[in-house]
C-alpha cells in the first residue's frame, strides 16, 4: 500500500483504499463448507482475492464513469498469466510489449522526461507496481528463470516459429525451453479472455496468433 501511495501522490491522485482480507475470509469460509477443505488451498484464495477485486474496480469504474487499465504484459499473456479476470472489462496498456522490453522503457522514463510528458518529473515510475516479477527474476513451478532469457526463448517461439529443438541448439537449457513452450501452448484460453490492448509489434499474442486447441499437438516439435 504504501509503494502505491507513494505512486499516487506523484501523479496528483486520490489513492481509495478498500481492504477485502475480512470478505475473502468469509467467502472461503462458506465455499469450504459447500465444496469442502481442499478448496481453500492457496490458489483458490488467489482467485477469490483477484476476483473480489475485479468487481470492486469495475463497479467504481461505472460509478465514475472511468476505465480500468490492466498491466498484463506480453511475457505473462505468453504464459497463459493475465493480472485481471476477464469479467474486469478492462484497457491492457503493455500487453504487446515483453517484460524486459517494459522494465526497459520504465528505467528510460524514470531517467528521462519526454517533451511531451504530462509529468516533468524523475524516478516517476516504480517497476514493481507493473512487472509481475521479483528482482528480473521469473519463477514457473520450481525453476527460477531470468526474465531476460525467459522473453529470448519466448520471442523465438513467437516471433520466429523456432521448434523446442531448436532453441535447445541455440544453447538454452531443455528443461527450461520445454516449460516455457508448454505454457506458450497451453495458454490460449487465458489470452483469448484477456482485454483489448495496444498493438505496437509485428506480431501481438491476439489475432496474430493462432494455435489449435489440441492436446498433445505439439508434442516432440
Amino acid at each position: 500500500f504504501a509503494t502505491l501511495k507513494k505512486f499516487a501522490d506523484k501523479l496528483g491522485v486520490n489513492l481509495l483504499y478498500c481492504p477485502i482480507s475480512t470478505l475473502v475470509e468469509e467467502i472461503e469460509d462458506k465455499l469450504s463448507k459447500k465444496l469442502g477443505q481442499s478448496h481453500t488451498e492457496e490458489a483458490f484464495s488467489v482467485n477469490t482475492i483477484n476476483y473480489l477485486r475485479s468487481l470492486i474496480l469495475t463497479e467504481k469504474a461505472k460509478q465514475t464513469k472511468a476505465l480500468v487499465l490492466d498491466t498484463t504484459n506480453k511475457t505473462m499473456l505468453a504464459l497463459g498469466q493475465t493480472m485481471l479476470p476477464p469479467i474486469t472489462n478492462s484497457f491492457s496498456i503493455v500487453k504487446d510489449l515483453w517484460q524486459s522490453d517494459l522494465s526497459n522503457l520504465i528505467n528510460w522514463r524514470n531517467g528521462n522526461i519526454p517533451t511531451t510528458a504530462k509529468f516533468s518529473r524523475l524516478d516517476l515510475i516504480d517497476a514493481n507496481l507493473l512487472l509481475n516479477a521479483s528482482h528480473g527474476e521469473l519463477h514457473l513451478g520450481e525453476i527460477t528463470i531470468s526474465i531476460t532469457v525467459a522473453d529470448e526463448v519466448l520471442k523465438l517461439l513467437h516471433e520466429k516459429n523456432f521448434s523446442v529443438s531448436q532453441i535447445t541448439n541455440k544453447g538454452y537449457r531443455q528443461e527450461l525451453v520445454t516449460m516455457l513452450a508448454e505454457a506458450y501452448f497451453t495458454g490460449g484460453m487465458a489470452r483469448k479472455q484477456s482485454p483489448y490492448g495496444i498493438k505496437v509489434s509485428q506480431r501481438d499474442l491476439g489475432k496474430d496468433l493462432h494455435i489449435p486447441y489440441y492436446h498433445h499437438f505439439h508434442k516432440g516439435v
